[in-house]
């Protein structure tokens, strides 16, 4: 899998009013942007936006142990 591309907080909360009755534009928005595979902290969440079959099977297969 390819390493994470971590994005700014900001940039969500930004974008986030704009599609917050479409969430399916909301992550086509964020993989035009932003790439396959996402982290990001806001606040004290931590989340990851996996786009690929293949990266969920290495997260949640693989990689389950860590």
């Amino acid at each position: 899998m390819h390493s994470l591309k971590s994005i700014n907080p900001l940039k969500l909360l930004v974008q986030f009013p704009k599609y917050r009755n479409n969430l399916i534009e909301f992550m086509s928005y964020l993989q035009k942007e932003h790439g396959d595979a996402i982290e990001f902290k806001l606040g004290g969440f931590s989340g990851l936006f996996l786009n690929r079959p293949e990266y969920f099977k290495h997260v949640l297969v693989d990689q389950w142990a860590n």
